[in-house]
């Protein structure tokens, strides 16, 4: 992960990491920002640990989301050195 992240950077490519429903249901984020529990399905949205007890602030699931403008602007870039 460190070499993946290090290159992504160097090519001056970023990323966002969302939270997201454990089913794909929803992103956690705009009006869904501070909730707990997905609206569609009900499920929460941090992991579980031992005994059925939820870690508050570990989130179930994470999404990486590579915004495509910056991929665009990039390979635009690289068509024009050419």
């Amino acid at each position: 992960m460190y070499e993946a992240k290090k290159n992504l950077y160097a090519l001056g490519l970023s990323y966002e990491k969302m939270h997201a429903c454990p089913n794909d249901c929803i992103l956690y984020r705009k009006e869904y920002e501070d909730s707990t529990n997905c609206p569609t399905c009900g499920i929460s949205r941090w992991k579980e640990g031992k005994g059925s007890i939820l870690k508050e602030g570990v989130p179930a699931k994470v999404v990486w989301y590579f915004p495509p403008i910056l991929r665009f602007k990039r390979m635009s870039q690289i068509l024009y050195a050419l």
